[in-house]
């Protein structure tokens, strides 16, 4: 009996749960050794620890049961290599969407950086933006008004049904009448990254980069500063080429009077 292990002591040595180890017998992927016939007690050999060390490492790599129970059954050498191939390619295939995730993630902190910076800019003021990847639809409405709500509601659908990147950012896209006195909303649209998808989606656009000349309002005050801005742009002789109402939610998560930044593109 001493070649025979305990499942207690197979348990800790190689850092399965009781538990796992009872489930692995009953499915058949690494029965005992010997069972007790008068205790029922499970005891496991020495050499099943190898392949106990290889299920560790292919189930930490989200093998599945499945395909453990069919190699071991099958135990051929040229199944595990060809196995191996594939696991191989799905690994690099999940690296790669690591470093996509990365890149997202570093997105996202650039945007709650500016975020955080809007709530420095008092009054007129420039800012530069890179390029921003956008999907738009057509919206001439208020942003808290139903039909505005229905809009974007289907332009995050867009987002998942093509698999892009939301970089959680929003807004609308305005015109302006020739004397600088009036803004009317146009399109609404939801930023995502850059990515080989955008080539798919009918409705995307680049909102050019550049220094807009921008001021910053809520709902409340949106008709005086709008008015502010404008009549800067009468003062300076400023031709916009692209008026962008950003919806700017410094509190990120919720929000009950946002802060918008209206941003025009000499």
């Amino acid at each position: 009996m001493n070649k025979y292990f305990k499942i207690g002591d197979v348990s800790e040595a190689k850092g399965f749960s009781v538990q796992t180890l009872r489930y692995y017998d009953k499915i058949g992927l690494v029965k005992p050794k010997y069972v007790d016939p008068e205790t029922n007690y499970r005891y496991y050999s020495s050499t099943q620890f190898y392949k106990l060390e290889i299920i560790k490492y292919l189930k930490n790599l989200d093998v599945s049961n499945d395909e453990l129970l069919a190699l071991c059954r099958d135990n051929d050498i040229d199944e595990w290599d060809a196995f191996f191939r594939e696991l191989s390619r799905r690994v690099r295939q999940r690296i790669d969407l690591l470093h996509q995730s990365i890149s997202h993630i570093d997105e996202l902190r650039s945007r709650i950086e500016y975020l955080k910076s809007v709530n420095e800019h008092d009054g007129i003021y420039y800012q530069h933006f890179d390029n921003r990847y956008v999907i738009e639809r057509e919206c001439h409405s208020l942003p808290t008004k139903d039909e505005t709500i229905a809009n974007f509601t289907a332009l995050y659908k867009d987002v998942s049904h093509f698999s892009l990147n939301n970089l959680f950012q929003s807004g609308a896209i305005l015109s302006c009448d020739e004397a600088l006195t009036r803004l009317d909303y146009e399109k609404i649209y939801v930023e995502v990254s850059n990515c080989p998808e955008l080539d798919r989606v009918p409705n995307c656009r680049v909102l050019p980069a550049g220094l807009y000349v921008c001021i910053n309002n809520t709902l409340t005050d949106s008709q005086s500063k709008s008015e502010q801005l404008l009549e800067y742009l009468r003062r300076s002789g400023i031709k916009p080429r692209l008026i962008v109402e950003e919806y700017v939610f410094t509190d990120f998560i919720e929000y009950d009077n946002p802060k918008m930044a209206l941003q025009i593109l000499e």
